[in-house]
């Protein structure tokens, strides 16, 4: 015991000790370290956010930049679906924004732009869980629209079904379609985000806030599935 007592001020004078100069500086690729001797900071997660917590972040894509509120009891699989959505069509309609309140409408949508002279719906992106009344209202009211319904890792084919069949009396198709919309008529899309979409499209830059991600993806990497207007209606 006393020897012990006699060691511990020499331990601690180790401890203070430099590291000898021309020594690399450990990281998590050094071997043969315990995780408390690792030196460099694990990555952040998004899926480590509780549910609970209410939290603000930014995304970056490309040149643009869009900032949302995770609420709380808000998914954390919810947000990235929102980002995936912006991030795939952000370049084509200007002025996309993260669930934008309109005016004299019922619903809210997750993803939206106006048209910047009219300020008529050109694009609803919903995410998630989706109640069939609403698309039913939304697509029957905005048929000039592009829709975008994105679900968390599913064959997209199933619902994209249910969605085709639920539209099919609302929407005129073929020479119908170009008679009563002209060439601005819309389109709808069902899309499946994949359950590892954190790992492949978000990422911190080195230095960056913690609550700041850069989203790199294509639409390419999401599987898409058309279900208005139909191949056979085109």
């Amino acid at each position: 015991m006393a020897r012990a007592q006699s060691l511990a001020p020499l331990a601690l004078l180790l401890c203070a000790l430099p590291a000898a100069s021309g020594m690399a500086r450990p990281t998590s690729a050094t071997a043969g370290l315990a995780p408390s001797w690792r030196a460099d900071r694990p990555r952040q997660r998004l899926m480590d956010i509780p549910k609970r917590t209410r939290k603000k972040l930014t995304f970056i894509h490309g040149a643009h930049t869009i900032h949302l509120v995770k609420k709380e009891n808000e998914c954390v699989n919810h947000i990235l679906m929102k980002a995936l959505v912006w991030a795939t069509h952000v370049d084509a309609y200007s002025g996309l924004e993260i669930e934008r309140v309109l005016i004299g409408n019922r619903y809210t949508p997750d993803v939206v732009s106006l048209d910047e002279t009219s300020g008529e719906v050109v694009f609803w992106g919903e995410c998630g869980r989706v109640e069939l009344e609403k698309i039913a209202s939304i697509v029957e009211r905005f048929q000039r629209a592009r829709f975008v319904f994105a679900k968390w890792s599913i064959n997209p084919l199933g619902f994209a079904g249910q969605v085709s069949r639920l539209i099919a009396e609302g929407r005129p198709a073929g020479a119908d379609a170009e008679a009563a919309l002209g060439h601005a008529r819309g389109s709808v899309d069902v899309v499946s985000v994949p359950a590892d979409s954190e790992e492949r499209f978000f990422s911190q830059r080195k230095g960056a806030d913690a609550s700041t991600w850069v989203v790199a993806v294509d639409r390419a990497d999401l599987n898409w599935v058309r279900v208005w207007p139909s191949a056979a209606a085109d």
